[in-house]
């Protein structure tokens, strides 16, 4: 029988790389490079109130039947009007949203109750006053769209490609030298 030299050593190297490779391991590599890349990219960019909605962007990363799927997202309800826009304004300035997105404006202005409007936010956006039955409401035909998560995502596609390759080699490299 003949003899390899070093074949123990190189198999305990193979044995180490299961875990550069697990999914664990990859977990990890793939939601630092969405937090550092595509979360912090979309919070830069959410418009800016109250800093409401930039706080409330968070990440993850599961495995699927496929892979993996990392996600950049929001729970504020009203972060789709500033992603998609709203309204016949909306429709008209949409630019930069995801081509895969299928959205329905309205058509129309509508009114905003007054009591449930900051004055200052009325101002700023140039929503009107106006009065029916007794009732007082800012007018609006909607707003453009502000998109941040989707840029934030297709802007960075080749960054986390690259973020999670280096990481990953990285690791290989770790590993292979013990």
């Amino acid at each position: 029988m003949n003899k390899i030299d070093g074949l123990d050593k190189l198999l305990r190297k193979f044995g180490n790389l299961n875990d550069v490779v697990s999914d664990s391991a990859f977990i990890r590599i793939l939601d630092e490079a969405n937090k550092g890349i595509v979360q912090a990219d979309a919070k830069l960019n959410a418009p800016v109130n109250d800093g409401e909605l930039r706080n409330s962007i968070k990440t993850s990363v599961d495995k699927i039947s496929t892979g993996f799927r990392a996600a950049t997202y929001t729970n504020k309800t009203y972060a789709g009007y500033n992603e998609f826009g709203t309204g016949p304004i909306g429709q008209k300035n949409h630019e930069g949203i995801s081509p895969e997105a299928n959205v329905s404006y309205v058509q129309h202005g509508w009114g905003i109750p007054a009591d449930k409007v900051d004055a200052k936010d009325a101002e700023q956006y140039g929503w009107p006053k106006r009065t029916y039955n007794g009732k007082d409401y800012y007018m609006t035909s909607g707003q453009p769209a502000r998109p941040f998560i989707y840029p934030a995502l297709k802007n960075n596609e080749r960054k986390v490609r690259d973020r999670v390759a280096q990481k990953v080699a990285e690791r290989i490299n770790k590993v292979t030298k013990k």
